[in-house]
Formats: C-alpha cells, sequence, structure tokens
C-alpha cells in the first residue's frame, strides 16, 4: 500500500534556460527539425517550462553521488543522457582516441535519433543541460519515428 511521506528532491532549473531553449529551437530550428519534433518542443516552451525533479526515492538506480543525496537516487532521463557521454569517454580509452572531438568539437554534427516519448529528454532536457555545462554542442537535428 502507498504511504505518503516527506521528500526533499534536487531539480533541474528549466525555467532558467527558457530563454535559451525558444531560441535554439524556436528561432533556430523551426525549417529543419521535423514538425512533430518542433511543435511538441513549442508546445513545451509556450507552456512555460518547470524545474524538473532529477532525483527519485527508490531502492535501486544510480545513487546520488554527492553530500544531502543519501537514499536517493538519480532520475533515469537525467543520469541517461549522462551515459552517452561517459560511453564515448569509455569507448575512447579503450581504442586510445580523444573522447571529446565527438561531444564538444564545434565542427562536430550531433544527431539524436529517437522515438515519440523521448522528445522532451533529448530537445529540451539533455540540451539544457549541456547548455549549462558550457563546452559541449548540442544536436543539431533530433529526427523522431513515430512508435
Amino acid at each position: 500500500m502507498p504511504t505518503l511521506k516527506q521528500t526533499k528532491h534536487w531539480y533541474l532549473p528549466l525555467d532558467k534556460h527558457e530563454d535559451f531553449l525558444r531560441e535554439w529551437i524556436l528561432e533556430g530550428h523551426k525549417k529543419d527539425w521535423k514538425p512533430n519534433v518542433y511543435g511538441q518542443c513549442k508546445s513545451w516552451i509556450d507552456d512555460g517550462l518547470r524545474p524538473r525533479a532529477v532525483t527519485r526515492d527508490l531502492d535501486w538506480g544510480i545513487p546520488v553521488p554527492a553530500e544531502g543525496g543519501e537514499g536517493k537516487v538519480l532520475y533515469v532521463w537525467f543520469d541517461a543522457p549522462i551515459g552517452y557521454i561517459s560511453s564515448t569517454k569509455e569507448w575512447a580509452a579503450r581504442e586510445g582516441k580523444d573522447w571529446e572531438p565527438y561531444w564538444k568539437d564545434k565542427d562536430t554534427k550531433l544527431v539524436h535519433f529517437i522515438g515519440k516519448d523521448n522528445i522532451v529528454f533529448h530537445c529540451i532536457i539533455f540540451p539544457a543541460m549541456l547548455k549549462a555545462e558550457g563546452s559541449y554542442i548540442l544536436p543539431e537535428n533530433v529526427p523522431q519515428t513515430s512508435f
């Protein structure tokens, strides 16, 4: 049976990235993103972005690696995109290559191929995280299939 309890969570302040996302998506990708991707992003932005929880109170998942995070795990769609970068680092280390050109070189074209249920994560949340860090490139396109 569910139990009601008080808890504290950590949030990604998407509202602080709204101006950037509005310009980057609504101005920068109006003509080159698929209409359904652009339209869903526009709807999210037009509704006003709000802080998004990045932690959960679960007994499975990646533990929050910081003081005050005891008993909390990272929300899967916050940690999954970080995994894209870390897996590139792991691959590059094994192959004796530099990982940074894949994620930080302005001449690299980053494209995310996704399903429709992942639009918000790959077009709003992950780009806000990348922009906040400051040195990563952003997806040039995010084509999706309607499955």
